[in-house]
C-alpha cells in the first residue's frame, strides 16, 4: 500500500475479509501511522484474515513490524483496523486490533471451519443436457423489440418452472404487464437479453407495479436468474423493474438469487430516451421520466445478488452526448432474512441509490454510487413526490436555492435495521447541474450517506469513501464526519462503526 518519495501513501482504502496470506516474509506494507494523521490515506480493514507462515503481517516501508506474524504457524486476525474510526462519541485514528463484529449465523457458510461469509459461484448448468433447456423463442417469444412478449414469457415461466432451464436468446422483449416468475424457475440469458417495460400499465407513479415479480410474499424455494438486462421503453414512472419476494428454503442458502443481471434506464436504442428526446440540461418532461424503482427486495425475501449494475443512463450509449433521465429510486432492501450483495452498483436515481429500510441480515461488498449529473436542477425529489408507503427520504428541510442539499442519497440506512455488514462503499458526485467547478472545492453535495439506526443494532461499515460531499455521513441529522477532516487521495476515507 505504500508509495515512495514525497507523494505519501497513494492508496485510499484496502479491505480484506475472509482472506488467507501465506508463505511470504511480509503480508502488507503501509506507510500510514499515527504520526501521518490527519492524512486519511491508507485505510486498511482486516476482518477474519489468516496469515500462514508469514514473518510480518503488516510492516512499514523500512520493514519494521506494525503487526507481527507467526512464522511456521497461523495468525488469525478477527478485526484489525488502520485509519479513522468514527462513532457517535467522535473520531480517532486507530492502528491495531479492534472488537470484532458479531456476525449473524444466517449470513455465514455453515460448512466453513473459519467462519467465512457464505458465497457461491454463479450457476453454469454444465451437468445438464441440452434437452434440459427450453428456448423461449420456440414458445412464441419474438425478442424483436416490436412484439408484445408478455404472454410468451409468462407462459414459459409458468409451464417450465422446476422442470426446465429457461433460455432467453439475445434480443429485446417488450413487456406490457407484470410477468410472474414462480419458485423453481431457472432462467439464463444470452448476452443480456433486454426485458423491457413498456406501455400504459406502468404509467402511474402513485400506483407502482412490477415488471418482473419473483415469487409471492411468503414463497420459499429455488429461483436462479443470470445474464439478464432489465430496461424500459419510454417513460414508465410506475414500474418497479424487479420485485423480489422469494426467500431461501429452510436449511439452504443462496438458492434464490441474481447473477450478472443488470438494470439500464434509457440511453440506448429502443428506450426512446436518447439525446434527441432527453438532452442534458433539459428541464424534466414526462417523456424523460424513467422508472419508479429499479429493484425491490421485499420484507418477505432473501436474495443472493452478485455483479449487478443498476444504472440510469447519464449518456447515450448508441448516440453521442449526455442525457437527463429521471428515475425515482434505485435499490430498496427490506429483507428480514438474509441478503448477500457482492459487487453491486446503483447510479443516478433521483432520491437514493441504495436504501435499507428496517432490514436485517445483510452483507455487502463494494457498493458504488453516483449522484445524478443534473442535480441540483431540479432539486430532489423533483420531478417526483415522496411516497410514504416506500419510506422515501424527506427533502423538505433543504432551503430554497440550496442545491447541494436536494441531491440523492448514495446509501440510506433507516429504521430498525440490524445485523448489517458493509465492507467498502464508494459514493461519488462529480457535478452540480453538469458543472464541475464544485470539484475544485469538493462541495458538489452536502451529504451522501444517512445511517440512522438505533443503538445496539449491530450495524458495521468499514471503508467508507466519498467524493465531493461536504459531509461524508450523518446519523439522525447529525454530521458525523466532515469530508475535509478525512481527505485522503481521490476521496475522503474513514471507517464508520455506526451502532453495535
Amino acid at each position: 500500500m505504500s508509495s515512495s518519495g514525497d507523494l505519501g501513501q497513494q492508496v485510499g482504502s484496502v479491505t480484506l475479509v475472509d482472506a488467507l496470506i501465506e508463505n511470504t516474509p511480509t503480508g502488507i506494507i503501509t506507510s500510514t501511522s499515527a504520526a501521518s494523521a490527519p492524512k486519511a490515506s491508507g485505510t486498511l480493514t482486516l476482518d477474519n484474515v489468516r496469515f500462514s507462515n508469514v514473518q510480518t503481517a503488516v510492516a512499514n516501508p523500512s520493514g519494521a513490524a506494525i503487526l507481527a506474524g507467526k512464522p511456521g504457524s497461523i495468525l488469525t486476525v478477527d478485526s484489525w483496523l488502520q485509519g479513522y474510526l468514527v462513532t457517535a462519541s467522535g473520531s480517532k485514528f486507530v492502528q491495531g486490533y479492534q472488537t470484532a463484529p458479531v456476525k449473524d449465523a444466517a449470513l455465514l457458510d455453515p460448512s466453513s471451519p473459519n467462519g467465512y461469509f457464505f458465497e457461491r459461484t454463479r450457476p453454469q448448468y454444465t451437468n445438464y443436457q441440452t434437452s434440459d433447456f427450453v428456448n423461449v423463442k420456440s414458445l412464441g417469444a419474438k425478442g424483436d423489440g416490436k412484439t408484445d412478449d408478455t404472454a410468451a414469457l409468462s407462459n414459459a415461466f409458468a409451464k417450465y418452472a422446476g422442470c426446465k432451464i429457461i433460455y432467453i436468446p439475445s434480443g429485446t422483449y417488450l413487456i406490457t404487464s407484470t410477468v410472474f416468475v414462480p419458485i423453481g424457475t431457472r432462467v439464463v440469458g444470452e448476452v443480456w437479453p433486454q426485458l423491457m417495460a413498456s406501455g400504459s400499465f406502468f404509467a402511474s407513479s402513485s400506483n407502482p407495479v412490477p415488471m418482473i415479480r419473483v415469487g409471492n410474499p411468503g414463497d420459499s424455494g429455488v429461483v436462479e436468474m443470470s445474464d439478464l438486462l432489465f430496461t424500459n421503453n419510454g417513460a414508465v414512472p410506475g414500474a418497479i423493474l424487479v420485485e423480489w419476494n422469494v426467500k431461501d428454503p429452510a436449511g439452504q442458502r443462496g438458492v434464490a438469487g441474481l447473477w450478472d443481471c443488470h438494470v439500464r434506464i434509457g440511453g440506448a436504442k429502443g428506450t426512446q430516451q436518447q439525446v434527441a428526446q432527453c438532452p442534458s440540461k433539459a428541464a424534466p418532461t414526462p417523456q424523460c421520466q424513467g422508472v419508479f424503482m429499479m429493484v425491490h427486495v421485499t420484507s418477505s425475501a432473501s436474495a443472493y445478488i452478485e455483479n449487478m449494475w443498476a444504472w440510469t443512463a447519464d449518456h447515450d450509449l448508441d448516440g453521442n452526448g449526455q442525457v437527463s433521465i429521471f428515475s425515482a429510486r434505485g435499490v430498496l432492501i427490506e429483507s428480514q432474512y438474509a441478503t448477500w450483495l457482492y459487487g453491486t452498483a446503483s447510479e443516478h436515481s433521483v432520491m437514493y441509490q441504495y436504501q435499507f429500510n428496517n432490514a436485517k441480515n445483510i452483507v455487502g461488498f463494494y457498493f458504488q454510487t453516483e449522484t445524478p449529473y443534473y442535480q441540483g436542477a431540479p432539486l430532489a425529489p423533483a420531478p417526483f413526490t415522496a411516497n410514504s408507503g416506500f419510506t422515501d427520504p424527506d427533502f423538505t428541510k433543504c432551503a430554497a436555492g440550496d442545491d447541494g442539499c436536494g441531491m440523492a442519497w448514495g446509501l440510506r440506512v433507516i429504521g430498525s435495521t440490524s445485523n448489517v455488514y458493509i465492507y467498502g462503499a464508494g459514493h461519488y458526485n462529480f457535478f452540480d447541474n453538469y458543472d464541475q467547478k464544485c470539484l475544485e472545492t469538493e462541495d458538489c453535495q452536502k451529504t451522501m450517506t444517512d445511517l440512522s439506526v438505533p443503538a445496539g443494532s449491530k450495524f458495521y461499515l468499514y471503508g467508507l469513501n466519498t467524493k465531493a460531499a461536504v459531509t461524508m455521513v450523518q446519523s439522525y441529522g447529525r454530521n458525523m464526519a466532515s469530508a475535509m477532516d478525512f481527505r485522503s487521495t481521490f476521496c475522503s476515507t474513514i471507517h464508520y462503526l455506526a451502532s453495535v
